[in-house]
């Protein structure tokens, strides 16, 4: 267990990242990706790892446009909750809905 946290994850996500350059592409959109960036490094514990990431989605095409409001400061983890945790702020679905305007005709 320790050789897979210690070298196999890295590996695996080092060569991910190395290969996408901190984007990821949206299935079946051509020009619609994900920048993901994580601002601090993450925090690791006895009990959990946790991680921020920025994801700013945007039609390649238009260019990488950060939404006006400000990032709100985002819980880790919520105690006394158990198992995977995730939040999700107004600056993703700020990003998300502008850049889904841009990609697709509604």
């Amino acid at each position: 267990m320790t050789f897979i946290l210690t070298d196999g994850i890295p590996l695996v996500a080092n060569t991910y990242l190395k290969h996408n350059d901190g984007f990821i592409q949206i299935p079946y959109m051509p020009t619609w990706e994900v920048d993901w960036m994580t601002p601090t490094q993450a925090l690791v514990a006895t009990d959990s790892f946790q991680v921020g990431i920025e994801g700013l989605f945007f039609d390649n095409v238009y260019g990488e446009q950060y939404p006006t409001d400000t990032i709100p400061v985002m819980p880790y983890k919520v105690d006394g909750a158990a198992g995977f945790q995730a939040f999700v702020s107004s600056f993703t679905i700020d990003s998300f809905f502008s850049s889904l305007l841009e990609e697709e005709t509604l």
